[in-house]
């Protein structure tokens, strides 16, 4: 089989199972995407004190992390279905912090393993990620203003959907303009993902990796070497070079 010129994916996605705020079920989301032309989604539920109970025990935390997984179970299953390659991510917000980071390379595995994750410092995650060949991007930098050492993460995401109105009327304002400033200014490697958690959401952020990406160590790899543009809602693509 020839391998693709081109590989469109969706690197931040929400699902109504694992994310209190997701409006649609993986399997919705999952062929919705598969549907206008997308080959990759990336699951990135919440993940932080709060979906945990604050009195669990280790020997509990395995069926909490069993329920948390739950929209990853089911986008798994729903990419079988309609031929779409779905990969586990996650978006962590630190205890003791406002900004969150998107972590792509964990598994099943380090999560049961390492119970609470969100109780780490930003510099004891950085320290995981050079460990296991995670990559970190700093998700809608701007939408708080808490934003870490860059030296301590790999990326920035510099381009979210911006301004866009929930079903109970919250708005985001995520300040496109200042993230790719950031992440400029301190040579982050610059993603862009939908942020999807309900219909109505999709702007047209895509991420057009070069060549064929249908695993976690491919996608990083390509995400480090910067082979891939940034597809925006105006259709303007952006080199991430």
């Amino acid at each position: 089989m020839e391998e693709k010129q081109y590989t469109i994916a969706e690197l931040h996605l929400h699902t109504a199972e694992s994310s209190r705020c997701g409006k649609v079920p993986a399997a919705e989301s999952i062929p919705y995407y598969k549907e206008i032309g997308f080959d990759l989604v990336c699951v990135t539920d919440h993940f932080n004190e709060r979906y945990f109970p604050p009195d669990c025990t280790d020997s509990e935390w395995r069926d909490e992390v069993t329920k948390w997984m739950a929209g990853w179970y089911a986008a798994r299953e729903a990419g079988k279905k309609c031929g779409m390659t779905v990969l586990h991510g996650v978006e962590i917000q630190l205890t003791g912090h406002t900004c969150e980071f998107l972590v792509y390379g964990l598994d099943e595995k380090d999560f049961l393993e390492r119970p609470r994750m969100y109780d780490m410092t930003v510099e004891e995650l950085s320290a995981l990620a050079k460990q296991k060949g995670l990559f970190i991007s700093l998700a809608h930098p701007f939408r708080k203003e808490d934003r870490p050492d860059p030296s301590l993460y790999d990326g920035a995401e510099v381009f979210n959907r911006s301004e866009s109105f929930h079903s109970d009327g919250r708005r985001d304002d995520t300040r496109n303009d200042l993230s790719a400033a950031f992440a400029a200014e301190h040579g982050l490697i610059p993603t862009c993902g939908q942020d999807f958690h309900e219909w109505g959401q999709y702007k047209g952020i895509k991420t057009r990796f070069y060549g064929e990406v249908r695993d976690m160590g491919t996608l990083i790899a390509k995400l480090r070497a910067r082979e891939f543009d940034l597809i925006l809602p105006d259709g303007i693509i952006r080199p991430a070079k």
